[in-house]
């Protein structure tokens, strides 16, 4: 059931950005970077690295230890909030970077497409944000399904 969630949410992603324009307009490599990249590296500064492979591998395996589950969500945790950060990061300084750098008398034609280039960051946080959720959901209730064999 969490490979076809996954897949109803990135359809749904996909849909709304063919729906809104070309979907060309909502790539920018930097961008994606700038969110991507720290977001999975962060679970690696904060636990070792075979737990962090084996959190992603606990998604489609149904026999993941008890014990270990928090762990994994842990995992989807940190690499949810550092891409909201650094989603927030690139907003932040693309604004800063298109306030130093328009001229006045060209503002209203550059503004639009500056802006939508800054704003690609945060979209692509809430995207690996929204996915994270998904994975936190999977693993929380793998984990009551556990506790509940358990008994």
């Amino acid at each position: 059931m969490f490979i076809f969630s996954f897949l109803v949410v990135s359809s749904i992603v996909i849909m709304t950005f063919w729906l809104g324009g070309s979907p060309s307009m909502y790539f920018n490599l930097p961008s994606i970077i700038i969110v991507v990249i720290p977001a999975l590296l962060a679970p690696f500064m904060m636990q070792h690295k075979s737990d962090v492979f084996d959190a992603f591998k606990a998604l489609v395996d149904n026999n993941s230890a008890i014990d270990s589950i928090e762990k994994y969500i842990r995992t989807f945790q940190a690499i949810d909030k550092v891409a909201m950060m650094m989603g927030w990061f690139g907003v932040i300084s693309g604004a800063v970077a298109m306030a130093n750098n328009i001229e006045p008398e060209v503002f209203p034609q550059v503004f639009g497409p500056a802006f939508a280039v800054m704003s690609l960051t945060l979209m692509y946080a809430l995207i690996v944000k929204v996915l994270c959720h998904l994975a936190v959901l999977r693993l929380s209730g793998m984990q009551s399904t556990n506790f509940v064999n358990m008994d």
